[in-house]
This record gives structure tokens, sequence and C-alpha cells, in this order.
């Protein structure tokens, strides 16, 4: 973590979003500073007698990362957050620092330079889903890696699975049966160009189906009870990797 500097400049992150999207920008704020990290946020950081433009020249000068909420107003309307990730982007435009942390809230699709930028997803997830995708991405974005606390599947018994199980049959693996107890690592990947959708699909589909075996009678009773429990191990992993 970097900290504060002692003219309390040096901050952690800077939120980069536009006014309709505030509810998400504090929302995340709120969420990295529980988590013990340092925030430049304006809608708590420009108090009465504060210099707005001082305030951002601090953000891109000061802050260690930027987060940049992503929605459709941010991406088409508002000019001065397109600079503000611009400059995080002309820092680290390879992305090996992890200096711009895209966070999409919203339905819209990231153009241009943005677009090779891969994003953290909280569309249409719930507050603790939301919460993990985010922490997850921070992590990664720290530490350039994120290696799964629990081993993965192993391949001889995901090789017994052929096709996912759309009506009857076999009871449905739902996130209920098969989220982490607290404290599970993140995904291996939280962004599009990250992910295996074919996998993550046939893996875990929430209200989807579940995955089933060919086998019959007890042998695919076994084998799918196996499955099951190597599953819920990385059921988070699979969730959280999903795509927009």
């Amino acid at each position: 973590m970097v900290g504060a500097s002692q003219n309390g400049d040096r901050r952690d992150f800077f939120v980069s979003y536009t006014a309709s999207d505030r509810g998400w920008a504090e929302w995340i704020a709120w969420q990295l500073e529980e988590a013990d990290y340092t925030v430049l946020l304006q809608a708590w950081d420009m108090v009465v007698g504060s210099n707005w433009q001082r305030m951002m020249n601090q953000a891109t000068q000061f802050a260690e990362r930027t987060v940049a909420v992503l929605s459709n107003a941010y991406l088409e309307d508002s000019p001065f957050g397109e600079a503000e990730w611009l400059v995080a982007f002309a820092d680290d435009p390879q992305g090996l620092a992890g200096r711009l942390i895209p966070v999409r809230v919203e339905d819209c699709k990231p153009a241009g330079l943005l677009a090779g930028v891969v994003y953290a997803d909280l569309v249409g997830r719930d507050k603790a889903e939301a919460q993990e995708v985010l922490l997850g991405a921070i992590r990664g974005a720290i530490a350039r890696r994120i290696k799964p606390l629990a081993e993965p599947v192993f391949p001889g018994i995901a090789e017994k699975l052929t096709e996912v199980n759309t009506g009857g049959g076999l009871d449905e693996l739902s996130f209920s049966e098969s989220h982490p107890a607290e404290g599970a690592g993140p995904a291996p990947g939280v962004g599009r160009s990250t992910v295996d959708e074919k996998t993550d699909e046939a893996v875990i589909a929430p209200g989807k189906g579940a995955v089933s075996t060919v086998d019959g009678g007890a042998a695919g009773r076994v084998a799918r009870s196996e499955y099951l429990s190597q599953v819920r191990q990385i059921a988070p992993q699979a969730l959280l990797g999903r795509g927009c």
C-alpha cells in the first residue's frame, strides 16, 4: 500500500466517475477504505473552499492507481472522466503496473484505447458478489497475478462430463449450493478477455441448468459427487470469472 505522504497528498486510489454514477463511486471508495487503502474521491474530498482544479491535479499526480467507474454516461458524456483515465493510461500504456483499473457498473461497451483494458464487471451482481469481484480485481492489479487459494479441479473428473443438463435428471448446481466459505481466493480473471466462456458455462451456470454426466446409475452418481466436491472448492473462481 502506498499510504499518504507527509502532506497528505499521496493516495492508493483515485476514483474517477461522472455525476450520475456518484452512488457507485462512493460504494467503491467505501469498500477500498474498509480494506485499508487510501482513496481520493471528489464527493468526499472536495469540501467547501477547495479548489477543484487543484484536487484533480493532485489526483492525477499523487494517486498510485485510478479506478474508472464505467457507464454509458462516463464513456459518452464525460470529458473530464476521459481526461482522468487517459492520464493513468499514458502512465502505464501496456498495463504492466496496473495503473488503470476500469470497473463496469452498467451495460456499456468501452471503445478505443479503453477497449483493450481488462475491467472488473459489477453488472448484475449482488452486493456480496460485487464486493468480491471489486476487491479481487484490486488485489490482482497490485500483485499482477491472481492464483486461486484452492486447488483447480482435476482434469480427469472434467473429462467425464459431456453435456449441460437443461432440465431434469440432476439437481441444479446453484450459486447458494456452491458458494465458498468467507475468505476464499479471488477469481483468476475478471474481464472478458481473461475468461473462457465455454468453460465458465459448463462449470457453473446459475439459473441455466447444471452440469451432468453421461454415466448412469451408481457410477454416474459417484462421478458427479466427486466432481461437485471439487467444483465447490473453486466455484467462486468460476463465478467471478464471468465476462460481461
